[in-house]
C-alpha cells in the first residue's frame, strides 16, 4: 500500500484570514444526479482512509483542479492497482470534511473539540484547500475566531535584549524576573511600600495625644513619636521619588507614561509629603494638609504592578467595561423609577424620611444591596410590597455583573495558564518566560 502524505510542491494555504470583514457567501455549484453522472461517463472512486472506505464521484474531484485530489497526476500517486483504491493515511474524521467539500463545494469547520485546530489546518493545507476562499458562511465566524486565537497563541516571540542605559533601567523597574538587579529592586520597593502603609496606619494609633491636656510629658512623647514616623516617611518618599524619576526617564513613551494610571498613583502617593514640608504646624491650612495625608494610602496600588492576580483583575474590568456600563445604565434607570414611585407612595405616611426623590435614593441603594440599615423604612402597605419586590429583583439583577466578571476572569486565567504550560512543553521557548511575564506587567 502506498503511504499517504507524500511531499508535494503545491500552493500553501494562507496562514492569515485575508478576507476578514469582507466575506461574501459562497454559492453552491450545480450537482448533477446519479443518472446524469452515469450518462456523462462519470465513475465512483474509492478512498481507503486508515481502514475506512469512502466513495466519491470523479467529476466532483475534477471540479476543483486547484486542490490535491482535483489534479489527476497528484491523485494517482495514492492509487493502489491491486485493490483499485486510493490509499490515504489521514484522519477519517477529518476526511469527512474534505469529502464534503468536494461534494458540496464548501468547506465546513468542526464544532467539536475532537479535532484539534492545528490538525485541521494541517489537513486542509495538505489537500491544498484554501479556507479563506471556500469556508462556508455558517462556519466562517467560528473559523476566524479560532484562527485569531491560534495566531496570537503561536505568534513568534522576540527576546528583548536591552542595550542602552534607558532600556536596562526600564527592564529593571518593569521586569522583576529579568535579572538579579531587577529582583533586588523589586523586593526593596515592596518592602518600603509595606513599611510606608504600615507606618501610616500605626501613626494614628501610637502618636495620639492622650492624658491631661497640656501635660508636657504627653506632648513630648507625641512629638517624638511623630518624629520617628516622619523619618520613616521621609525615607520611603525619597525611594518613591527616585523610582518615579527612573521610570519617567527610562520609559519608551514618556508622555504616555506620565498620563497613565500608575504614574498618577506615584505622584499622588508622594505629593502630600512635599506639601507638608512647605506648611508649618501653626499654619491655618494645616487641617487641609492633614486631609491630603489620606492619599498616602494609595501607595498600596503600587504593588499592583507585580501582582499577577491584580493584573488579571484589571484586565477583567477593562474587557468587561462595555458590558458593565450598559448594565449599570439600565440599573440606574430602574433605580430612578423605583425611587420616584416610593417617594409618591410614602411621602404622606413618612414625610420626614421620604422628603424628596434624592433623599429616597439612599433607601433605594441600601435596599438594592440588601444591606438594610433600618434608618429608613416604609410604613405604607404599598411601599412595603414594593420594597419586598425591589429586594428580590435586585438579587437577580446584581448577579448579572458577577457572571460577566467571573466568565471573563476565568477565560483570562485559563489563557495565562495555557500559555505557561505551552512554554514548559516547548524547551526552545523557555528562555522567553520572563519576557512573557513582562508583557503582563
Amino acid at each position: 500500500m502506498m503511504a499517504a502524505f507524500i511531499p508535494h510542491q503545491g500552493r500553501r494555504v494562507s496562514r492569515l484570514p485575508s478576507i476578514v470583514g469582507r466575506y461574501s457567501p459562497i454559492r453552491r455549484p450545480f450537482c448533477p444526479t446519479t443518472e446524469q453522472r452515469k450518462v456523462a461517463g462519470d465513475e465512483r472512486l474509492v478512498f481507503n482512509v486508515s481502514g475506512h472506505k469512502f466513495e466519491v464521484w470523479r467529476g466532483a474531484l475534477d471540479a476543483h483542479p486547484d486542490t490535491l485530489l482535483g489534479r489527476f497526476d497528484d491523485r494517482e500517486k495514492f492509487f493502489n492497482p491491486d485493490t483499485k483504491e486510493y490509499v490515504l493515511s489521514t484522519t477519517p474524521e477529518m476526511f469527512k470534511y474534505i469529502l464534503r467539500f468536494y461534494t458540496n463545494g464548501v468547506l465546513h469547520f468542526p464544532k467539536s473539540d475532537d479535532i484539534h485546530f492545528h490538525t485541521y489546518l494541517e489537513e486542509i493545507e495538505f489537500f491544498e484547500i484554501d479556507p479563506d476562499e471556500h469556508m462556508s458562511h455558517c462556519c466562517f465566524e467560528d473559523y476566524i475566531d479560532r484562527k485569531i486565537q491560534w495566531d496570537i497563541a503561536h505568534r513568534p516571540r522576540m527576546v528583548f535584549v536591552p542595550e542602552t542605559l534607558r532600556e536596562k533601567l526600564w527592564q529593571m523597574v518593569e521586569s522583576p524576573t529579568a535579572n538579579i538587579s531587577a529582583q533586588v529592586f523589586f523586593y526593596i520597593t515592596c518592602f518600603f511600600i509595606s513599611l510606608s502603609v504600615t507606618a501610616t496606619v500605626l501613626e494614628t494609633l501610637a502618636c495620639e495625644e492622650v492624658g491631661k491636656i497640656g501635660d508636657p510629658f504627653v506632648i513630648a512623647k507625641a512629638r517624638n513619636c511623630r518624629h520617628i514616623f516622619f523619618c520613616i516617611e521621609s525615607a520611603c518618599v525619597v525611594l518613591f521619588t527616585a523610582e518615579y524619576i527612573i521610570r519617567l526617564y527610562a520609559s519608551p513613551n514618556r508622555p504616555l507614561y506620565a498620563r497613565s494610571f500608575m504614574s498618577v498613583v506615584d505622584l499622588v502617593s508622594i505629593f502630600p509629603f512635599y506639601v507638608g514640608l512647605c506648611i508649618s504646624e501653626e499654619s491655618n491650612v494645616q487641617a487641609i494638609f492633614d486631609t491630603l495625608r489620606v492619599f498616602r494610602v494609595f501607595r498600596v496600588f503600587k504593588l499592583c504592578r507585580s501582582s499577577p492576580g491584580m493584573i488579571m483583575l484589571a484586565k477583567t474590568l477593562k474587557i468587561s467595561a462595555s458590558n458593565l456600563s450598559s448594565l449599570c445604565f439600565a440599573l440606574s434607570m430602574i433605580c430612578l423609577v423605583f425611587t420616584t414611585i416610593m417617594y409618591y407612595m410614602e411621602k404622606t405616611h413618612n414625610p420626614e424620611k421620604f422628603s424628596s426623590i434624592p433623599a429616597v435614593f439612599w433607601f433605594t441603594v441600601i435596599t438594592m444591596t440588601t444591606v438594610g440599615y433600618g434608618d429608613t423604612t416604609p410604613t405604607g402597605f404599598i411601599g412595603k410590597v414594593l420594597t419586598g419586590a425591589w429586594s428580590i429583583i435586585c438579587v437577580v439583577i446584581l448577579s448579572f455583573p458577577l457572571t460577566i466578571l467571573v466568565d471573563t476572569f476565568t477565560a483570562i486565567r485559563e489563557s495565562a495558564k495555557a500559555r505557561k504550560e505551552k512554554m514548559k512543553q516547548s524547551p526552545e521557548e523557555e528562555t522567553d518566560e520572563s519576557d512573557d511575564d513582562d508583557e503582563s506587567l
